[in-house]
């Protein structure tokens, strides 16, 4: 028998795990370590973070709907579903945004954990290659990133006339956003968050990350001192000059790599030269980055690790469209493997798994029909700005 609070309005879907603010502290340290260039300990960091208590506690709140977990109920006179041309935009500007996830202090506003901006994610991900489990699908990625990923939820569903504007968008970890669903809180029990004040205490869902880059790339706004002409008793001291340190050359970062691995690292690179016509070319750092040019377009094709993962693509900016004939040719060429879309691209994999440098040598000839068939593509493509 169901205790009398049972039916009572709850605050979330589910009680909140120690592990949510474990989670939260680890991450928050890998970004830390990332920033302070010790990789290792990041990557660390990371492991210990992808618990499978948090993948199974996110599953909960996303699966068939329960009794226990959704406590629907029937609520009169709510707003009909209206036709989807009539709902107006569903998603607000990267700007607003911004603003909504600053003003809750990037938690979620329903049960209070921590949340990741994605954006900080992504970037903390491509600071660690293969460090993160970066799959087409959410449940393939690190349990801790898959739980406090942080999205906006609308508290009176869009689908049910309600605005994305700022008082209707709240911040939602994706337990909470998704369990939810396109209920109204009235069915599902649970108290306007809107009318608890967010919780602020500093959190910045790992924008850090993403604010040092930008710092290091944005040159500086501050005027520069002004300095007296030397005197012949006081000569000028010549400013030390800095260097920067050369990235290593690909017989270097060859030398890092299993020794059983680089033959056929070593293969793929003669394979690869081969395509130099095409505009193929390779460079390394913590990668081995396989790199297609075309005009203004620069596609990182492949991210090879040293463990002889590959990940494809690492980067395509805007030319998804134009990539999709690369990604079928390639899979096309690799026995069972299969090529799939995501939101941003298209990728290729082999049972559920990103390809192995052996994979991409069982190509053959079909790795240069693959960078043949992108050449076309772009070459009859009006030119784009990334």
């Amino acid at each position: 028998m169901l205790d009398n609070g049972f039916w009572e309005p709850r605050e979330s879907f589910l009680r909140q795990l120690p592990e949510l603010a474990k989670a939260a502290d680890l991450l928050s340290q890998a970004t830390d370590h990332v920033l302070a260039g010790a990789a290792d300990h990041a990557r660390e960091l990371l492991r210990q973070a992808d618990m499978p208590i948090l993948r199974a506690y996110t599953a909960r709140a996303m699966s068939s709907v329960t009794e226990e977990i959704h406590r629907l109920r029937p609520v009169e006179n709510l707003p009909p579903q209206i036709p989807k041309a009539d709902r107006g935009k569903r998603a607000p500007s990267p700007a607003e945004e911004l603003a909504i996830l600053k003003r809750d202090d990037y938690r979620c506003r329903y049960c209070g954990c921590r949340v990741v901006d994605r954006k900080a994610q992504s970037a903390l991900a491509h600071a660690l290659p293969g460090a993160v489990h970066w799959g087409g699908k959410d449940i393939e990625l690190n349990a801790a990133f898959y739980t406090l990923k942080g999205v906006l939820d609308h508290v009176v569903p869009h689908a049910h006339g309600g605005t994305s504007d700022s008082d209707n968008l709240v911040t939602a970890c994706q337990p909470c956003n998704y369990g939810k669903g396109n209920w109204f809180i009235e069915q599902v029990g649970l108290s306007d968050p809107r009318l608890r004040p967010p919780v602020v205490d500093g959190w910045d869902g790992l924008t850090r990350l993403l604010t040092a880059k930008l710092s290091t790339m944005a040159p500086s706004t501050k005027p520069r001192p002004t300095s007296k002409p030397p005197t012949a008793a006081t000569p000028a001291t010549p400013r030390k000059a800095r260097t920067k340190k050369a990235p290593p050359s690909i017989d270097d970062w060859l030398a890092t790599v299993n020794d059983a691995e680089r033959p056929k690292f070593n293969q793929l690179l003669e394979s690869l030269k081969d395509c130099a016509d095409l505009g193929v070319s390779c460079s390394v750092r913590d990668t081995l980055a396989v790199k297609f040019t075309h005009g203004d377009a620069c596609l990182t094709v492949f991210g090879i690790l040293r463990d002889g993962e590959v990940q494809t693509p690492w980067f395509i900016g805007p030319y998804k469209k134009e990539f999709r004939p690369f990604i079928e040719h390639l899979a096309a060429s690799i026995a069972h493997a299969e090529s799939y879309e995501t939101e941003k691209m298209w990728r290729v994999r082999k049972a559920n798994r990103p390809l192995t440098v052996a994979e991409l040598l069982e190509a053959g000839t079909g790795l240069h029909d693959a960078f043949a068939a992108l050449h076309r593509t772009l070459t009859n493509t009006p030119e784009q700005n990334p």
